[in-house]
């Protein structure tokens, strides 16, 4: 039975060659420090959801580091690589140092997490580490590439004490065996690859935000400063608000509205203003026109013309013509001659016995 902490047959008991094996791994250490320098540069587009076989999902034990189980090891001896739980994307960069704790992954960028799997960590700028269903993300505790923050890492699963699983296992000089490993601490996990890269759907997400930002600022005018792309991605994904096309849209309404009550209002001041002022035109009782005729030559009609007009302008409407006095001369062949005198008001009304307090403004009002 081989477990994590006693394993005889998986452990190498010789102590031949020591100095030799220091050096061959001072060799290797720095050969794996020079290949991640040129190989993180790598960067696999992973756009489809890849979907595993039904028969992934297995742990198996590898001597290195620490007899420890992995999950879908892909690579766990040497000529042996069991690639189908992964995305061809993945494998065609991945390598690993056999019993030696380091494995070579490359960039995914785009990426989408496979089925089965999850998103066990996001940054700021849609970088996300990969693990699958059921493990946690360990960041690395030293940072190899700073724009991979997860590599290096592991994905990780606790057992309960006592738990028991049988799996495959592989020691230094890959003698592989079926044993049944017994997690004998609270702290024995299972380990996962992780698989890292930025996340398609942010990628897509930043670009269309970006984009119909932009296109909102060019539609509206504004005196305000344009916002970045940047910071408009950031804020619609913070809050709601209002498209430019719907502002766009008040402000026309409100401008219409306003127009159209200025209209109404300059439309009643003209009427108003076209409408003459009413006048009262007072009325006298009687006949308005009241015409006299002067006895003489017809040389005297323009003259008995004029008397009636003055005649009009003392007598309408208040003496009768019999009460008038007029003095007919023969006439001579002077026009002058035959002259009615008209009477005043104030005589007219003694004559008749009335009253002067007669108004001619209005229409008679009494005596």
């Amino acid at each position: 039975m081989v477990s994590a902490k006693d394993s005889s047959t998986a452990t190498k008991t010789d102590d031949e060659s020591t100095e030799t094996d220091e050096s061959t791994k001072t060799a290797k250490k720095t050969t794996v420090e020079q290949s991640i320098i040129v190989v993180t540069i790598a960067v696999e587009p992973l756009t489809t959801t890849f979907t595993p076989p039904s028969s992934c999902g297995h742990l198996t034990q590898l001597a290195s580091p620490g007899y420890a189980l992995w999950l879908d090891e892909p690579q766990p001896a040497i000529g042996i690589k069991a690639s189908d739980c992964y995305p061809s994307q993945f494998m065609k960069r991945y390598t690993s140092l056999v019993n030696e704790s380091s494995s070579i992954a490359p960039l995914m960028s785009p990426l989408v997490c496979p089925k089965g799997w999850k998103t066990a960590r996001q940054w700021d700028n849609g970088y996300i580490a990969c693990c699958a269903s059921g493990y946690n993300l360990a960041p690395p505790t030293v940072t190899s590439d700073t724009d991979r923050p997860a590599y290096g890492g592991t994905c990780y699963s606790p057992f309960t004490v006592g738990q028991t699983t049988t799996v495959p296992a592989y020691d230094t000089e890959n003698v592989t065996a079926t044993v049944e490993w017994v997690a004998s601490s609270s702290l024995d996990q299972a380990y996962g690859h992780v698989i890292d890269g930025f996340a398609l759907d942010l990628i897509v997400a930043t670009t269309t935000t970006a984009s119909t930002s932009l296109e909102t600022t060019s539609e509206i005018p504004s005196d305000t400063p344009t916002t970045s792309a940047s910071a408009a991605a950031s804020s619609s994904g913070g809050s709601s608000k209002l498209s430019g096309g719907a502002i766009a849209g008040i402000v026309i309404g409100c401008l219409a509205v306003v127009g159209i009550v200025l209209s109404a209002l300059f439309l009643l001041f003209r009427r108003r203003k076209s409408v003459p002022t009413e006048k009262h035109v007072g009325e006298l009782d009687g006949d308005p026109h009241q015409e006299f005729e002067v006895h003489g030559s017809p040389a005297n009609s323009g003259l008995a013309s004029s008397m009636t007009a003055t005649e009009n302008r003392y007598y309408t409407g208040s003496v009768p013509p019999s009460e008038m006095v007029s003095n007919e001369v023969s006439t001579m062949g002077r026009p002058s001659d035959a002259i009615t005198n008209p009477l005043s008001p104030e005589v007219a009304a003694l004559r008749n016995g009335r009253s002067q307090r007669a108004e001619l403004d209005s229409g008679w009002k009494g005596y």
